[in-house]
């Protein structure tokens, strides 16, 4: 497993540490994974409170209230705000001398992913309402994703946000949101030769963006 718990939680000492810090003489790459394995810890609850406030009463309230759902979401998004704000430069990638850091890099896609995943509801309804949708200029969303196998259903994913986004008439869509797009095609075709249903989702996104006038870049 990666990364691995601290080596404390596997052999842990006779004697009890304080809790007001690590120990002097811990190495960097273990206070690393302490921090790390705590930033998933509170990020799964926050999450988790994330999912039973905008999943309770399904996709119907979306539509029902939408201004709710849109007060929900930036709460939320608030949420994630703060989190972010307690990370340790020790695994914070706006700490530049950490930018290569993985840990690091797993940090900022759980903030991409949360931020992503708690704007699904207002595309959702920006999907099924009419062009002229009064709180159509009020929803935004978030997307962007890198990595491998799960990775690559992440980028479907996106890509099909904001393709569902652009076909639905009502979004204000973000820059480059089509190279956005593009790369996530390409980030398919790349690796469908090992999982073929990537290759289905790929010829999906040409389908949809064909439909809604988008050229695709040649490859």
């Amino acid at each position: 497993m990666f990364p691995s718990p601290p080596s404390e939680l596997i052999s842990p000492s006779s004697q009890p540490q304080e809790l007001s810090g690590l120990p002097p003489d811990i190495e960097p790459e273990e206070e690393r994974s302490w921090f790390y394995y705590l930033a998933e810890i509170s990020y799964r609850r926050m999450m988790n409170r994330a999912v039973v406030i905008l999943r309770r009463n399904g996709e119907n309230d979306w539509i029902r209230d939408i201004a709710s759902t849109l007060k929900r979401s930036d709460d939320l998004d608030e949420q994630i705000k703060e989190w972010c704000s307690h990370i340790p430069p020790q695994i914070n990638l706006d700490n530049w001398e950490v930018s290569n850091n993985e840990l690091a890099c797993y940090v900022r896609n759980r903030m991409l992913s949360s931020r992503e995943w708690i704007r699904r509801p207002l595309v959702y309804y920006l999907v099924h309402q009419p062009p002229d949708d009064p709180f159509a200029t009020r929803v935004n969303y978030h997307h962007r994703h890198h990595g491998t196998w799960f990775a690559a259903r992440n980028s479907a994913t996106r890509a099909l946000i904001l393709l569902s986004a652009a076909r639905s008439g009502n979004a204000r869509m973000p820059q480059q949101w089509k190279e956005a797009v593009n790369i996530a095609r390409k980030f398919l075709q790349y690796w469908s030769g090992e999982a073929p249903d990537l290759q289905r989702a790929a010829s999906v996104l040409e389908i949809i963006a064909e439909e809604i006038g988008m050229e695709l870049a040649v490859d």
